[in-house]
């Protein structure tokens, strides 16, 4: 039917029913925009919950690194000072050794004997400053790697080598 059909009653009868719909519609989105509102400030509750659980997380991993650096540094501290300390007595053992051998040297070059000493292929490792002069050379050190052959007494080289044994 048409409104024009309609008495006033209905007409009237209509229009309480519609404004009634509208104010349900109106407490409906109301109530919709409450509800969305809601659900966005959860969102961001959970959000801030979450975040701050991620920070308190990345506090502790903090706090565990700082630990293991303290820790490390310890460890590399107590290494350090140990190596110090070898180091020292290396150094200590090598002045010890230097000495030692500038002492035989010098006991070397001054006795009165030939002194010198071979590998097991019989080539010369060292000798005394007396052996190197008569030998025809200027210092000890010219003898080293040479053998009998390649010395001024090649002809004996044989019989040299055969004491040598």
């Amino acid at each position: 039917m048409q409104d024009q059909d309609k008495t006033k009653e209905q007409l009237i009868d209509e229009l309480r029913q519609l404004r009634n719909q509208l104010a349900r519609l109106q407490k409906d989105t109301t109530e919709h925009k409450l509800a969305a509102e809601t659900l966005k400030a959860s969102a961001m509750l959970i959000e801030i919950a979450e975040r701050k659980r991620a920070e308190e997380e990345l506090g502790k991993y903090r706090d565990q690194l700082e630990d293991l650096v303290k820790e490390r540094t310890a460890e590399l501290a107590s290494v350090n000072e140990r190596l110090t300390v070898e180091i020292a007595d290396r150094q200590q053992t090598q002045r010890a050794l230097q000495e030692s051998r500038q002492m035989l040297q010098l006991v070397l070059d001054t006795i009165p004997v030939r002194v010198f000493w071979k590998d097991l292929d019989s080539n010369y490792l060292g000798c005394n400053r007396p052996f190197a002069f008569d030998a025809g050379l200027q210092s000890p050190q010219e003898i080293i790697g040479k053998n009998d052959f390649e010395m001024g007494w090649a002809e004996y080289a044989e019989l040299y080598r055969s004491d040598d044994r």
